[in-house]
């Protein structure tokens, strides 16, 4: 399972940006994880846009769920050393079938403007030939 914090979107096993070295991962009452960095910039700047005079309710950034307080929880999250996850090599995989696919879809529309080419001018070509093979039937008919 590769879990997130869900105020700056990275990997929980990963360092937020300007985070000191001693990051923690913590969970909000109703269950939610973050980095501690992450949640307490989160509700500066809610308190920061709050009324001054007014009592602050820290808000879950997730639910909304509110407490009288910014209480967190240390999470210490067990993880094994992942150098690379399936999903990322299979959506390697699936890039790499795409570009050709449309490689291959490129050389067919080629062809098919190609043979379309072709045949237009066949068709522009076959009324006057047409004509031409008429030409002396038509005169033959015509004078007997």
């Amino acid at each position: 399972m590769f879990a997130i914090c869900s105020v700056c979107l990275n990997g929980l096993d990963t360092l937020p940006e300007g985070a000191p070295r001693d990051w923690r991962t913590c969970t909000t009452e109703c269950g939610h994880i973050f980095h501690v960095v992450c949640i307490n910039e989160w509700w500066r700047s809610v308190m920061s846009q709050t009324q001054p005079g007014y009592m602050h309710q820290f808000a879950c950034p997730v639910c909304r769920k509110t407490s009288m307080g910014p209480y967190v929880f240390q999470v210490y999250l067990s993880s094994q050393d992942r150098t690379e996850l399936p999903v990322d090599s299979r959506v390697a995989e699936l890039e790499a079938q795409n570009g050709e696919l449309r490689a291959n879809l490129e050389l067919k529309i080629h062809e098919l403007e190609k043979i379309k080419a072709a045949l237009q001018r066949k068709l522009q070509k076959e009324p006057v030939d047409l004509c031409k093979d008429l030409e002396p039937k038509y005169k033959r008919e015509s004078s007997a």
